[in-house]
């Protein structure tokens, strides 16, 4: 069961498990997972991260004395706060080129956040022409739009064509908001690929030694299902992300399988 539920950090999964999200899976409890959780390599095969050089250096910086010589009139203790509202926008960003090319031909994927409810949308691009843009934006949409989810904000990633961003304008009749140059943290999908690149890569180290690398695509609708039931719903916390899009998942009507060892 942890192979189907794509290899997830034992803390995540207790966590997804006690709110709720696993409902009607066979044993799949908080006292079954506690004592008999598989310490498997495929899990930090996805999920461990490299620590960053330098991030907490023990050599002292120099101190730096503010030149306050242009500032005029009195000094107060103001603080001037903007409130952001992030409710109905969805972020969008594609991955970077695949290692192996699928036998459908795709070579990237595009990702999709929708914060109301953190779910993770993904579609497997051919290339990053403005017409296969188009169509993936156009199927994540409609995934979105039949679950009664109608964004008015789009956040893009400002190396978007001028193409792409007159279609979610003239399409979708969305305003479209672009992160700031060399600040791509602000896009709430760098956060989302990462967090899918990292699940999807335990799933894919988890499959058999004979599984052939070029349908890696063909797994991606069972890592997305299986991702956003780990996630909880920012405007309903007490179900998944997986609920708030699709409704609850039924194990017993949709019965989920992996391709292990």
């Amino acid at each position: 069961m942890h192979a189907v539920c794509g290899y997830p950090v034992k803390t995540t999964w207790l966590k997804a498990i006690k709110a709720g999200n696993y409902v009607g899976w066979p044993l799949l409890t908080v006292k079954n997972v506690t004592k008999y959780y598989p310490e498997t390599v495929e899990t930090p095969k996805g999920h461990l991260n490299q620590t960053r050089k330098n991030v907490q250096s023990t050599k002292p910086k120099p101190f730096k004395t503010a030149n306050t010589s242009q500032l005029e009139g009195k000094k107060v203790q103001d603080i001037h706060t903007q409130v952001y509202e992030v409710r109905e926008t969805v972020f969008t960003d594609q991955t970077g080129q695949f290692p192996t090319q699928s036998r459908s031909g795709n070579k990237y994927i595009m990702v999709m956040v929708d914060i109301d409810s953190i779910g993770i949308l993904v579609e497997p691009l051919k290339s990053q022409k403005d017409a296969e843009l188009h169509r993936a934006y156009t199927s994540l949409m409609t995934r979105l739009n039949r679950a009664g989810i109608f964004p008015k904000n789009h956040v893009l990633d400002n190396e978007i064509s001028q193409a792409m961003k007159d279609y979610v304008r003239d399409e979708y009749k969305m305003t479209v908001e672009l992160v700031p140059l060399g600040c791509h943290r602000q896009n709430a999908a760098e956060v989302a690929i990462r967090n899918f690149k990292a699940h999807f890569l335990s799933i894919l180290a988890g499959t058999a030694d004979d599984f052939p690398l070029q349908l890696w695509d063909k797994l991606l609708p069972q890592a997305e299902i299986t991702v956003n039931l780990l996630r909880q719903s920012n405007a309903t916390p007490n179900i998944s992300a997986y609920a708030h899009i699709n409704g609850p998942f039924d194990y017993n009507k949709m019965p989920l399988a992996s391709d292990s060892r």
